[in-house]
């Protein structure tokens, strides 16, 4: 009977292990007017202006579907990849991996994926209906969407921004490198021929000036949370409950609307009443604010370092000028110059890297 029990509690524990230990996407930011999820069976549509959609978990095997106009951003837990689901997309999560990677099927539209700081052991695979897209880091896209010209019917393509990718076509055995600033495009092509049928028609090239000013119209927003600051403001996302519910209901300070476009975002939350009272470790990341810390004590030992090393130069080259008869040593420019070099050296770095420090904890 005790090994019954002893195997019950280290089954139940194996369980909440294996959850914590997943990975996992969050909402972090959202603006338009509604977006779905498709979990399990259930289906649920949000509203921006009225639901609280921040801090809403996105897991391994959800659909996630945006209306026209409206626009998603995601970061994987844990890590700090950030997603980019544009308008008018539909796409599955297939899964999510603790180093920052993921799987996802996009069905229509655009997706956008900036995972600097994945791990070795990670990678990001888009799949779609003309190839599929792998990337061990950097800032990619995924577009798959209606073509406007000619015979065309679809245009697949691939980007990066930074960073390295590589296409695999899906009726092809090669493959296509990816470096940064390029893009490859397979077009599907409806045939007028007395053979009806659809053939397909690929390039590698530069990544176009369209991509560009989409991307600086539609870019990231928010950036992605340490891990610390994110089980702080919502500990119950790893409780495993797969729920399709807002987070409440909207309110002032929490949503900002500009005409028929509302946008929510982790930093309006932060900024409101109903976010927790939090100290810069939490805010910040423990880690950043240390290196922070460490950064701006090293700048002021170099600063007073340099100080003193002027110091001695001003004795060793001016002592006896300076004290008169009283000093018993004479003038000594050759040992007073290198110290002027390397206090003035000293005091310089010193107070670039106590600046410097700021823009690590912010």
């Amino acid at each position: 009977m005790k090994k019954i029990v002893v195997f019950f509690f280290l089954f139940i524990y194996g369980l909440s292990f294996s959850f914590s230990d997943n990975a996992f996407g969050v909402i972090l930011y959202a603006e338009g007017k509604e977006f779905s999820i498709y979990r399990e069976g259930n289906f649920r549509t949000f509203n921006i202006s009225r639901d609280v959609v921040v801090g809403i978990p996105v897991y391994p095997g959800d659909l996630v579907q945006t209306s026209s106009g409206t626009m998603v951003e995601i970061q994987v837990i844990p890590g700090d990849t950030m997603i980019k689901v544009a308008d008018n997309t539909t796409c599955e999560f297939t899964d999510f991996f603790p180093g920052g990677g993921l799987s996802a099927k996009i069905a229509y539209g655009r997706l956008r994926v900036k995972a600097e700081n994945i791990s070795s052991s990670s990678e990001i695979q888009i799949t779609g209906r003309t190839f599929v897209l792998i990337s061990s880091g950097g800032d990619i896209g995924y577009d798959f969407v209606a073509a406007k010209t000619g015979d065309r019917i679809t245009t697949s393509r691939a980007y990066v921004i930074s960073g390295s990718a590589m296409v695999s076509p899906v009726d092809s055995s090669e493959t296509v490198e990816l470096s940064s600033s390029s893009m490859f495009e397979i077009y599907e092509i409806a045939s007028n021929t007395a053979n009806p049928g659809i053939s397909t028609e690929s390039k590698k090239l530069d990544i176009s000036e369209e991509l560009i000013s989409f991307w600086q119209r539609k870019g990231f927003v928010t950036s992605a949370l340490s891990l610390d600051l994110v089980q702080k403001l919502y500990p119950d996302l790893w409780q495993g409950n797969l729920a399709l519910v807002p987070r409440g209901t909207a309110k002032e300070g929490l949503v900002e609307k500009e005409g028929d476009v509302a946008k929510q975002s982790v930093e309006l939350y932060l900024s409101s009443q109903d976010a927790p009272i939090l100290t810069a470790e939490e805010l910040l990341g423990a880690d950043r604010v240390s290196v922070a810390k460490q950064q701006r004590a090293w700048g002021g030992f170099l600063f007073v370092t340099g100080l003193f090393e002027v110091g001695v130069g001003v004795v060793a080259g001016f002592g006896k000028d300076i004290a008169g008869p009283v000093w018993p040593y004479d003038n000594r420019m050759d040992t007073a110059i290198p110290l002027f070099a390397t206090g003035g050296i000293s005091i310089i770095t010193g107070i670039i890297s106590y600046a410097a420090s700021f823009s690590v904890s912010q």
